[in-house]
């Protein structure tokens, strides 16, 4: 896991700010699955899956099977903590703090 990532595109800062997308990537600390997840958020697995998708094409989280007896799940963890959003990223031009 990476100390920090800097979210530096614009429509990924959006996915960030989103308050229950944000809740499931500070989740992801630890590995997950999308049940384990869903069931400690108190929404359907499907639903924690369609973000799950959405964090792993951003690269904010990778995937691992685990094999248990003859069954395989799926986990998935953050690949960083924490994220920073960039100035840039929020559409400012210059430096939080620069002088004019």
């Amino acid at each position: 896991m990476l100390e920090f990532d800097v979210i530096k595109i614009p429509a990924a800062a959006a996915l960030a700010l989103d308050p229950m997308k944000a809740r499931l990537l500070q989740e992801l600390a630890e590995p997950a699955s999308a049940a384990s997840l869903a069931s400690r958020l108190g929404l359907t697995r499907q639903r924690v899956k369609y973000h799950l998708r959405r964090w792993k094409t951003a690269s904010w989280s990778s995937q691992r099977r685990n094999a248990m007896g003859g069954l395989s799940e799926r986990l998935m963890v953050a690949t960083a903590s924490p994220y920073v959003i960039s100035p840039t990223a929020l559409g400012l031009k210059r430096s939080i703090g620069a002088r004019q």
